[in-house]
């Protein structure tokens, strides 16, 4: 709940003139999503996937007792998401 509400802020902080200015330089509905809304949205967007990364292993030592095995799997898919990004 607390993400959509994270999200949709930071949607609202988009400014309108950025849109009209993509539209204006020929951006289709695809092209306004990701060269407008996607870098704007991004932070949170990783900050929700660290959010994610952080708590998963709580919930899956409580469905099975595999130990380091669950955090490991998911501290490497954690680096090769990160690394897009770097």
């Amino acid at each position: 709940m607390s993400f959509l509400i994270l999200y949709f802020a930071a949607l609202q902080g988009v400014s309108t003139e950025v849109y009209e200015a993509a539209l204006i330089d020929g951006a289709g509905p695809w092209g306004r999503f990701w060269n407008v809304t996607r870098p704007a949205t991004e932070g949170i967007l990783l900050l929700q996937l660290v959010r994610q990364i952080m708590f998963f292993p709580d919930y899956a030592r409580a469905s099975r007792n595999d130990g380091w095995r669950s955090k490991r799997s998911l501290y490497l898919a954690f680096l090769s998401v990160i690394s897009v990004w770097i």
